[in-house]
């Protein structure tokens, strides 16, 4: 079921071959005057400039707690871009409340996601926000007036869900980051240590590329969580990528990019575990069916931590918010 690296395949220059042949080219970084914004799933996109006026209206809508219906809640409170696009915490303790079973998703690198939320329900990146009636609230905003007219000025109603969701659309758009392993995904041999080359390539030999694969290691797909063995937590109500009978009683959910990974446990839809390693050996036990030797684990984490890139703290700085009129 699962593809493996063929055995030939053992020098540092094949290797990196295989890579960009199932990977793809490094996503390129921001520029500090373009960025993409179109469809997240390869479709036609559109370049704007990084410092637009709708990339500068969704940076401040992301830290807008008025953009709630409670006014008590902003996208920043989920996912704290100083940590990746993670908030760090348990399931539960977001929006969804003790109920909640869903850990918060990253929101870097995920324009080309399938899917932005775990089981599928949004599949582009604005369709995440939360739908409320903005006029009222935010048309009292002075600022914001003029924000929205700047980034949407052909619309007769510039201020609504529509316009708010795109604009925080063009501002997630630019929080991209590179790693050392995109380099070396892009050619550069060099770019990764002889432990980190090693690591990918146990990665490849035990099939884990099956699934997390593409420019994002990952996010390209949905799967079925526990193809081997059961996975430990069976949500009562598991959702799938589909409202049909066969697929509600699965877990199947959107495959996550390893971009960043090492930098933003908890792992999992669940919260499984905040360990690394120890989330390398639940997918080698309940994905592929094999126990992973401790130094495959080890090899497997140090590539893994060569995906972490830096971000630009310019674009994730925290703006003064419009004050109300």
């Amino acid at each position: 079921m699962f593809r493996k690296a063929p055995a030939a395949m053992r020098t540092v220059p094949r290797v990196a071959a295989l890579a960009a042949s199932l990977f793809g080219c490094a996503t390129n970084p921001r520029s500090a005057t373009t960025e993409r914004v179109g469809d997240a799933v390869g479709g036609p996109v559109a370049v704007v400039q990084s410092t637009s006026p709708r990339i500068a209206l969704g940076r401040f809508l992301f830290h807008d707690k008025r953009l709630s219906r409670n006014r008590d809640a902003a996208c920043i409170g989920c996912h704290t871009l100083s940590k990746f696009g993670v908030d760090g915490k348990p399931a539960g303790a977001a929006l969804g409340g003790p109920g909640e079973t869903s850990n918060a998703p990253r929101v870097f690198n995920t324009q080309a996601h399938v899917a932005q939320i775990w089981d599928a329900r949004a599949h582009d990146i604005k369709l995440e926000t939360v739908d409320v009636a903005l006029a009222g609230t935010l048309g009292r905003i002075p600022r914001y007036a003029t924000l929205f007219r700047d980034a949407f000025p052909d619309g007769d109603h510039a201020i609504s869900v529509r316009n708010a969701s795109e604009a925080i659309e063009a501002f997630e758009r630019g929080l991209v980051n590179n790693s050392r392993w995109d380099k070396f995904a892009a050619g550069d041999v060099a770019a990764l240590t002889i432990e980190e080359k090693h690591g990918l390539r146990v990665f490849l030999e035990s099939g884990c590329v099956a699934c997390h694969t593409g420019p994002q290691v990952g996010g390209a797909m949905y799967q079925e969580v526990g193809i081997a063995y059961p996975w430990p937590k069976q949500p009562e109500d598991a959702r799938s990528v589909s409202a049909t009978d066969s697929l509600a009683k699965r877990l199947v959910l959107r495959v996550p990019s390893l971009k960043n990974i090492a930098e933003t446990a908890p792992y999992f839809h669940d919260n499984s575990t905040s360990n690394l390693e120890a989330a390398i050996r639940l997918m080698g036990h309940h994905q592929l069916g094999v126990e992973l030797s401790n130094d495959d684990v080890n090899a497997i984490a140090a590539w893994m931590r060569a995906l972490s890139g830096d971000v630009d703290p310019a674009y994730i700085a925290v703006p003064d918010l419009p004050p109300e009129g």
